[in-house]
């Protein structure tokens, strides 16, 4: 447990062994230390602690709770580091994809359709981030029941794999 006088790098490596924790989905440890960082942390750490504590909510069933969260740390790195950067996009992802799992297509399309536009002007057309972006999209899309929307979503990020591990066995 992190003491009153533990800040910066404890709180940070302490984090670190909550997300350790989520990964292996020991999600009620997790929480708990991530509670505890919350308490002590600031800035960065704060808000990367508080997007994997959302990281629980959304995988223990608690979709309002990580959606909060969510947008609290989009909104921060939005105003701190702006739209372009991988933190921001990272924060953003995680808000579209539950946006989509939680049948909120319009907003989740808004997103993802807002991503894939920046990665296209930033000639990042087969980057792993067009491939997620593309994927949430595509998924968004069958969840709600559309697929031939979402199929050419998916198709894209096959492709994107393929073209980028040079697998073209699928075409």
């Amino acid at each position: 447990a992190l003491s009153g006088g533990m800040r910066g790098a404890a709180a940070s490596s302490y984090a670190n062994l909550g997300e350790y924790y989520r990964k292996l989905g020991r999600y009620e440890e997790a929480e708990e230390i991530f509670k505890e960082v919350l308490a002590v942390a600031k800035g960065d750490t704060k808000v990367i602690t508080s997007n994997n504590l959302g990281l629980i909510y959304e995988a223990t069933g608690r979709p309002e709770q990580a959606e909060e969260l969510y947008r609290r740390a989009f909104n921060y790195f939005l105003s701190k580091y702006g739209i372009r950067h991988p933190i921001t996009g990272s924060a953003e992802s995680n808000l579209a994809y539950l946006l989509g799992q939680s049948g909120d297509l319009h907003a989740a399309e808004k997103i993802y359709l807002s991503q894939i536009k920046r990665f296209e002007e930033k000639d990042q057309r087969d980057s792993p981030q067009m491939a997620l972006a593309a994927t949430g999209l595509g998924e968004a899309y069958v969840k709600a029941g559309k697929f031939s929307e979402g199929l050419p979503y998916l198709i894209r990020c096959r492709d994107i794999f393929n073209k980028t591990n040079g697998d073209d066995d699928y075409n």
